[in-house]
């Protein structure tokens, strides 16, 4: 980039040489007949200032950069119904990313868009602000403003083109909707292989398309996370705690249904004809204040056996259904997720990969009784790199999700498996 930066400015100021000594061979040649003056030729302290603004315009293209990527996908998943089994098939475009970003002396501003699943929306939109210079490999004290990923362990924040099955664990969609969020993070480097961010959000994530600017509850979001880099072996561990509240609106009021004896059979209430109640009228609830606590830990382990593991566990407190059949319709319980995946190279643009996740809402089988809401998912994903840009993955899931039914007490679990075939380019 120097090079290409200093062969343009060499260009520049021959052509304006050139120039200038044309217009000193005019001025010495004897001029036939007074003529009226013309305008006068900009001075060398006005040629350097225009090669300045052009270099400082050069500049700022050359830190702004635009990138992105497509997903295209086939989906098929049969979906079980009692006593049939349904295929359920579809293409469509999962994500089409585009991300802009502008590096500057202090600080850099990232704006990402994304218009998948006929939808155009805001990912990334965030100011950086290096407080501190970084030393060496340690990095210095940052500030983070704007909307971004949750600095949580490292599942949350792997980008869509790097990760290799289609989609997060079950579990990170529930405790961390949309990845994203709003709000301040302040990140340092202690050591070159440690390093701490602090963040504050609103809690809500990006997910909910009518509070997607504000915070729906007023209540704020903190968490914390510290990162650790093995580099013999090479191993990443990460320690994030995460502590707020939530709300979830009450159960909306129900008026009562009323009927009528129709006496003559006519379809129509006529005089005389006496008014039933169907079903009294319900009150609005009360909203439910509860608990968004999360604690997890994490670990990448590289080059074992000439693959990647990757494993990370998450305990929540969150509100969940209440299926016992007593109290509110939701409440706060015990929840946890967890995942483990190892991907390895067979040859040298094809890999394969395995995972494993489970998602449980209530650990405690209290408001979901006998392991409701329950989900565990294992998946099977073979990639091929069609150079830089293009990838190909194949992916095979079988969940498993297991049902309480209030009216019986029988809980039942079902799989449908859900195959994935995706084309990924990326510029």
């Amino acid at each position: 980039m120097n090079k290409d930066k200093n062969m343009i400015s060499i260009w520049l100021w021959i052509a304006l040489a050139c120039a200038a000594s044309m217009a000193e061979a005019q001025a010495a040649s004897p001029s036939p007949a007074p003529s009226p003056a013309p305008s006068p030729s900009p001075s060398p302290a006005n040629i350097e200032d225009r090669v300045a603004a052009s270099e400082s315009t050069l500049v700022r293209l050359l830190r702004t950069s635009v990138s992105g990527y497509v997903q295209a996908r086939a989906t098929d998943q049969e979906t079980i119904v009692p006593e049939t089994v349904v295929p359920e098939s579809n293409f469509f475009v999962r994500r089409a990313r585009l991300n802009l970003r502008h590096s500057f002396d202090r600080g850099r501003v990232a704006v990402s868009f994304d218009g998948g699943q006929n939808t155009v929306t805001v990912k990334d939109a965030y100011l950086d602000l290096f407080l501190t210079k970084a030393h060496g490999q340690r990095g210095g004290l940052a500030f983070r403003a704007g909307q971004f990923f949750r600095p949580f362990g490292f599942e949350v924040e792997r980008a869509s083109t790097d990760r290799e099955f289609p989609e997060r664990p079950t579990g990170w969609g529930v405790f961390f909707p949309g990845n994203r969020d709003q709000g301040f993070d302040l990140s340092l480097g202690l050591t070159s292989a440690l390093t701490v961010n602090v963040a504050a959000v609103n809690g809500g994530g990006t997910s909910t398309a009518t509070l997607s600017f504000r915070d729906g509850d007023n209540h704020k979001d903190v968490m914390a996370r510290v990162r650790y880099a093995l580099f013999s072996p090479r191993i990443d561990l990460a320690a994030s705690v995460y502590s707020g509240q939530q709300t979830v609106a009450g159960a909306a009021a129900v008026p009562a249904q009323l009927a009528f004896v129709d006496s003559n059979g006519n379809g129509v209430k006529d005089p005389g004809e006496p008014t039933v109640l169907v079903s009294a009228a319900r009150p609005a609830g009360a909203d439910i204040v509860g608990d968004r606590n999360r604690w997890g830990f994490a670990a990448n382990v590289y080059d074992l056996l000439g693959g990647t593991l990757r494993a990370e566990y998450v305990g929540a407190r969150e509100i969940t259904l209440n299926q016992s059949g007593s109290g509110p319709a939701r409440g706060t319980a015990p929840a946890r997720a967890w995942y483990a995946s190892y991907v390895r190279n067979l040859l040298q643009q094809l890999s394969a990969g395995a995972r494993y996740d489970q998602y449980d809402p209530d650990t405690d089988d209290t408001l979901r009784p006998k392991g409701d809401g329950e989900q565990s998912t294992l998946g099977v994903v073979l990639l091929y790199q069609l150079g830089d840009p293009i990838r190909l993955s194949a992916t095979w899931e079988r969940p498993s999700i297991t049902v309480y039914d209030r009216r019986t007490a029988v809980a039942t679990t079902t799989h449908h498996d859900l195959w994935t075939f995706q084309v990924q380019y990326r510029f």
